[in-house]
């Protein structure tokens, strides 16, 4: 992943901590409930349950390439995600020698 990338997605998450909050929830809900998941099926299930389910008139908007990001950030935030969250590493990571996704630092 590119390093704007990565800092276009830092810069929505600075700019949208009401969008991480309901992610981290959502996530902590399904720790809690022992599910696994992926970051693509938490985004989709928060843009549900706020666009639909509670019937917002601002849609909750969020690109899909800031996923990965968001996955890090999720690692820092909610200790032993790592166990119920599914990660790919990034190329970033991968080229520094991880084994492991990284978590993000920068927020």
């Amino acid at each position: 992943m590119s390093r704007k990338l990565r800092e276009s997605a830092i810069n929505w998450m600075k700019k949208n901590p009401q969008a991480l909050t309901l992610l981290t929830n959502e996530a902590a809900l399904l720790m809690q409930r022992r599910y696994r998941f992926s970051i693509q099926f938490l985004v989709e299930r928060v843009r549900w349950v706020h666009d639909i389910a509670l019937n917002c008139d601002d849609p909750f908007k969020i690109c899909n390439s800031y996923t990965a990001y968001i996955s890090r950030y999720l690692l820092r935030e909610l200790p032993g995600v790592e166990d119920w969250l599914t990660f790919k590493l990034t190329k970033e990571e991968i080229a520094q020698g991880h084994t492991t996704p990284q978590p993000l630092e920068d927020i």
